[in-house]
């Protein structure tokens, strides 16, 4: 009988996910809370100089929700389904 706990191999998955993805990334960075398993995505923006303008607020935002976008839904079937972080990310 195999008394290995499926979320406990899911858990040791997720990580993988966050690096893969993080790897493709250009501007911006997953994150992930190893305490409460909590993914987040991040990016910040250099406006020394410069003024914070509406228009490139709405650029790093846009930029934000792309990422989700493209990453989310394989994150979620590695933690939904038996798919490896490997199969997910090839096709990303």
């Amino acid at each position: 009988m195999d008394r290995s706990n499926p979320l406990e191999n899911k858990k040791q998955m997720i990580p993988e996910c966050i690096t893969r993805a993080n790897y493709g990334i250009i501007i911006g960075n997953f994150e992930l809370d190893f305490n409460d398993g909590e993914i987040r995505q991040k990016t910040s923006i250099h406006a020394e100089g410069d003024r914070l303008s509406f228009a490139l607020i709405k650029q790093i935002v846009y930029a934000k929700v792309t990422m989700m976008d493209q990453y989310l839904p394989g994150i979620m079937a590695v933690i939904e389904s038996d798919v490896s972080p490997v199969d997910v990310f090839a096709q990303i």
